[in-house]
C-alpha cells in the first residue's frame, strides 16, 4: 500500500439540531495526491449526497491530513517539498506553510484537544514533529517508534498516542511534557486506533494480522484480540456505541463488530460490499452515514446509509481517496 497514492478525507462538522431535510450538514474535504489538491464537497442532511465545490492547490503530492478540534484549519502534509499547508475552513484558501527540511517523510497528523499543538508523524524518521498552532513555529522532535502511522489522544486529553508499524508498539506521550512515558506491545503492523463510545477501551487496528485489539483505556492492558475483514484501514464507533465499523481493504468491504458483548461474542456480526481496495471511511455528524474512497481502478467516494447498511451514492470525480477524518 503505497502511501503516495493516498488521500485525506475530512467532515468539517457543523451543528444539525435545527437543519431540515434541504439544509447542508457538513462539508467533505478531499486531499487527493495526484491532482495536488483539496477538494471541498457540500453534503446532503437528508441523502448524504455529496455536492462538488471548490478545490485548493497544496503542493505536489499531499500524503496526510488533520484539523482543529474546532473545525477552522485543516492541515495537510506534502511530501517532496516536506511542507505541510495550513488552510482556513471558512474562507477555503491556504493561509501558511510550515517546511521542515529535518522531516523524512511526513504523514499523519493530530491536533491537541486544545488546539494549541499540532503533531505530525515522520513516517521515514521514527518521530513526531511538534508545533505551535498560534505561530506554526517547531516546539520539539519526539522519538517514537519505527515507522509511525497513526495519533490519537486519549478522551481526557492526557495522552497522546501513536501507532508505529514497524515496531509493533504503541508510543504513550504526556502532552504537557511532549516526552515519552510508555511503550506498549501490540500485534503485527498496527495502524489506525479509535476509543469506544464509552471510553473504556483503546482499539487497534493490526493490518497484517487481520485483527482488532482491545486494550484496557486507562492501563493500556491488552484485552482481547478479535479476528474482522482483511487489512483494516479504518475504525469508527457507531453513534450510539453499539458496533464498530471496521473498513477492510482486501475483502472489500465494511465489517460491523458487535462491541455489546464481551470476550468470544465480540465478533463480525455483518459486512457492507464495496468497490475495490477501500482505504478510508468516515461518519457522519449525526451517526447515520458512512463515507467510504477507494484508490486505484476505481477511485470513488461511497455513501451507505446507516439505517440500510448499503452503498447508495457514488461519485468518481477525483484519483485515488484515501484517509478519512471527521473534525468537530
Amino acid at each position: 500500500m503505497s502511501i503516495d497514492q493516498r488521500l485525506c478525507i475530512a467532515l468539517l462538522g457543523c451543528a444539525l439540531s435545527g437543519l431540515t431535510t434541504h439544509s447542508v450538514a457538513a462539508t467533505l474535504a478531499v486531499v487527493a495526491t495526484d491532482d495536488g489538491v483539496v477538494k471541498f464537497y457540500r453534503l446532503s442532511n437528508n441523502l448524504g449526497i455529496m455536492i462538488p465545490g471548490k478545490s485548493v492547490p497544496v503542493g505536489k503530492m499531499p500524503v496526510g491530513m488533520c484539523g482543529d478540534p474546532n473545525g477552522t484549519r485543516l492541515y495537510v502534509s506534502e511530501v517532496p517539498e516536506k511542507i505541510l499547508a495550513v488552510i482556513d475552513v471558512a474562507t477555503q484558501a491556504v493561509v501558511a506553510t510550515i517546511e521542515e527540511p529535518g522531516m523524512k517523510r511526513p504523514a499523519d497528523c493530530v491536533v491537541g484537544p486544545d488546539g494549541k499543538k499540532l503533531y505530525l508523524m515522520d513516517s521515514l524518521g521514527n518521530s513526531a514533529f511538534v508545533y505551535d498552532t498560534a505561530s506554526n513555529k517547531l516546539l520539539k522532535t519526539i522519538t517514537v517508534g519505527e515507522e509511525p502511522n497513526h495519533g490519537i489522544f486519549s478522551p481526557d486529553g492526557k495522552r497522546l498516542i501513536v501507532s508505529n508499524a514497524k515496531s509493533n508498539t504503541l508510543t504513550v506521550i504526556d502532552p504537557t511534557t511532549d516526552a515519552v512515558v510508555k511503550t506498549v506491545k501490540t500485534g503485527t503492523e498496527p495502524a489506525y486506533m479509535t476509543y469506544t463510545r464509552d471510553g473504556k477501551f483503546l482499539v487497534v487496528g493490526l493490518i497484517d494480522d487481520d485483527s482488532i485489539a482491545f486494550f484496557n483505556a486507562d492501563t493500556l492492558e491488552f484485552d482481547q484480540q478479535v479476528g474482522v475483514p482483511q487489512s483494516p484501514q479504518v475504525l469508527l464507533p457507531s453513534a450510539d456505541g453499539q458496533y464498530l465499523y471496521v473498513l477492510g481493504r482486501w475483502h472489500g468491504v465494511v465489517g460491523l463488530v458487535n462491541l455489546r458483548a464481551r470476550g468470544e461474542h465480540r465478533r463480525v456480526v455483518a459486512t457492507i460490499p464495496v468497490p475495490k481496495y477501500p482505504l478510508a471511511m468516515t461518519l457522519s455528524p449525526d451517526g447515520k452515514h458512512l463515507y467510504v474512497s477507494t484508490e486505484h481502478f476505481e477511485n470513488t467516494l461511497v455513501h451507505i446509509d446507516v439505517d440500510v447498511l448499503s452503498p447508495d451514492y457514488i461519485i468518481s470525480d477525483i484519483h485515488h481517496p484515501g484517509l478519512m477524518i471527521y473534525l468537530k
